[in-house]
């Protein structure tokens, strides 16, 4: 065998420890306020948006409050359906659901009561990163997505 096989045989068996070594999932830890925080600060909404306690998000949203370890939040007024929720579950694909039962909810409210706003549920942001998920209704949806994504990229 010369050298280059010996040498090529070594590096695929590094690569392979070191991809078995790292089968495990990464933990992912955001800061919910922070992420909210990011978003509030850099995406268009309607109206100003308003802090909204952990409790009364949850119950807005219909999640099961012994399965949220943690929640930030901000929304606008009912004229609106502007809104930022960011969530750490412990069943975060659950979590997903009923913010999904939620926006469907919201779009049937809305389709009488303001159709306009309707648009922003079409397209609003669902992501679920880890443990948490992130939700947001916005006039800006796009630009709600690429925000979001770049404050939930794992390295």
């Amino acid at each position: 065998m010369n050298m280059k096989k010996v040498i090529t045989a070594i590096a695929a068996l590094a690569l392979s420890a070191a991809c078995l070594t790292g089968c495990g999932k990464p933990k992912i830890e955001l800061n919910t306020a922070d992420v909210a925080d990011g978003v509030l600060s850099s995406v268009t909404f309607t109206e100003y948006l308003e802090p909204i306690a952990q409790d009364i998000e949850v119950k807005r949203l219909g999640l099961d409050a012994s399965k949220v370890e943690e929640c930030s939040a901000y929304a606008g007024t009912k004229a609106v359906v502007d809104e930022i929720a960011v969530i750490k579950s412990s069943d975060a694909q659950e979590a997903q659901a009923q913010i999904e039962a939620y926006v469907a909810s919201q779009k049937e409210s809305y389709a009488s009561y303001k159709p306009d706003e309707v648009t922003k549920l079409e397209d609003c942001v669902i992501k679920t990163v880890g443990d948490y998920v992130i939700y947001v209704a916005s006039a800006d949806n796009a630009a709600a997505q690429a925000v979001v994504d770049s404050l939930t990229t794992v390295e």
